[in-house]
């Protein structure tokens, strides 16, 4: 079994049999975390983005669905290899495209915290992180907010602008697509980056 799903099914399997107590990570505890997690959020963005343009520049839009579908994917396993075995790096989004990227519980309450501050202030904070306890298992969520660039408007967009090529991709590939309306930079969702140890 690879060791993402393996990380994924101890936290199933911890949620199983015990209470969840989620608190805010302590000063010290989130210096570190803001360093482990703001790395791991900056390596996949910009992954990503190369990877993207770089299929786009190739052969057009259609061409960048693969990235988001498999290449994002395998980034983030990447990443996380190379960030060690206590971390877990997803995308995430309250209206996702990809089954795989469905938020858990914890994720939920990401998204809504920065959905909420956004209609308070008109602006997302930076990022927010979580200490969950399950018994004496204790680890980390850092959430880093994603929006919107002009690029992914083309398979994200209205989808009165989305090209007849993209979108016959989009109906095939997800048929329960709600990832498109957006305009550009609008909150997507979040980098979510789970950090399995103690600091």
């Amino acid at each position: 079994m690879k060791r993402g799903y393996l990380l994924i099914l101890v936290f199933a399997l911890i949620s199983c049999t015990s209470s969840p107590k989620v608190s805010q990570p302590s000063s010290d505890e989130r210096a570190t975390l803001d360093s482990l997690g703001s790395y791991a959020a900056k390596q996949l963005v910009s992954n990503l983005q190369q990877a993207l343009l770089k299929a786009v520049s190739d052969g057009g839009p259609a061409n960048g669905i693969a990235v988001c579908r498999d290449t994002a994917q395998a980034l983030t396993r990447s990443i996380s290899a190379q960030l060690g075995d206590n971390i877990l790096i997803k995308r995430t989004s309250s209206r996702i495209r990809n089954p795989k990227n469905r938020p858990d519980e914890y994720e939920e309450a990401a998204l809504k915290y920065f959905r909420d501050v956004l209609t308070q202030s008109d602006s997302l904070p930076p990022n927010y992180a979580q200490k969950i306890q399950h018994g004496s298992t204790v680890y980390y969520r850092y959430y880093k907010p994603m929006q919107v660039a002009g690029l992914c408007l083309n398979c994200h967009g209205d989808p009165k602008s989305i090209s007849p090529e993209v979108q016959t991709v989009l109906n095939e590939k997800y048929p329960h697509d709600a990832a498109t309306g957006y305009q550009e930079d609008d909150f997507r969702g979040v980098i979510s980056v789970t950090i399995n140890r103690e600091f």
